[in-house]
């Protein structure tokens, strides 16, 4: 995959966020490569200068916009999308920097969202959230697909998500 490309219009760049590891050969690869890192999306954010920075979930690039967006002057919105209980590596439950970085986001943000009631609850039980919090669904409204119906005339839904048993496909 490319670093930058431009796709339909809109250019995309990727960038490597590692985190901090228990074992001493990962923890060393960590003091390697965090600063470069770090310094790294510091200069892209310097250059494309946002005026928001919008966070999708509390993964690794969680732990460093977190930090570095409000340093440049950015106004900082997370979107929650079940990383507590939706986990299904149970990443949170082992990982000390992703819960810390959750945390400091939860503080420090000036919008917070979640895609369900029953996240924002989960997210209110981890730890206080500064901004107001707003629940913005994923999905579609059933009016949106009104007279979208297959040539058999039968409506279909169609899903699409990581072929993992918590995401219910089987019922």
């Amino acid at each position: 995959t490319p670093r930058s490309e431009a796709l339909e219009g809109v250019v995309v760049t990727r960038l490597s966020f590692p985190l901090p590891a228990a074992r001493p050969l990962a923890a060393g690869r960590f003091l390697v490569a965090s600063p470069w890192a770090a310094a790294v999306l510091v200069h892209h954010l310097r250059s494309v200068r946002p005026e928001i920075v919008h966070v999708i979930g509390a993964g690794p690039q969680a732990a460093y916009l977190g930090v570095l967006s409000r340093r440049l002057g950015a106004r900082l919105v997370f979107t929650a999308q079940g990383e507590l209980g939706f986990d299904s590596r149970s990443v949170f439950k082992h990982s000390v920097s992703l819960r810390s970085s959750l945390r400091r986001l939860l503080r420090t943000a000036d919008e917070v969202t979640a895609c369900s009631r029953f996240v924002l609850d989960e997210l209110e039980r981890f730890s206080p959230i500064r901004a107001t919090p707003v629940v913005i669904p994923n999905g579609v409204a059933p009016a949106d697909v009104d007279g979208h119906l297959r040539q058999d005339g039968r409506p279909y839904v169609l899903a699409g998500g990581r072929l993992d048993e918590q995401k219910g496909f089987d019922t």
